[in-house]
């Protein structure tokens, strides 16, 4: 976990990642993911986070490296 989003930015080394909305329901005992799962550049996703923090609009998201 990290505390803010300019502590995040020192962490994005690679060039492109996999963005998901982290969105999961629940049937019983299955959880089930039901985001939408996206390959982005890393330049698309700050300027996106920066956006969404911007007019207070901030979700929770998964983040990946591609490899």
């Amino acid at each position: 976990m990290i505390d803010s989003f300019d502590e995040l930015r020192k962490y994005l080394l690679d060039s492109a990642y996999y963005i998901a909305h982290n969105l999961i329901s629940r049937k019983g005992k299955v959880l089930t993911f039901r985001g939408c799962l996206f390959m982005a550049a890393k330049d698309d996703i700050v300027r996106f986070l920066d956006g969404t923090i911007k007019c207070g609009d901030m979700r929770e998201f998964l983040l990946s490296p591609p490899t």
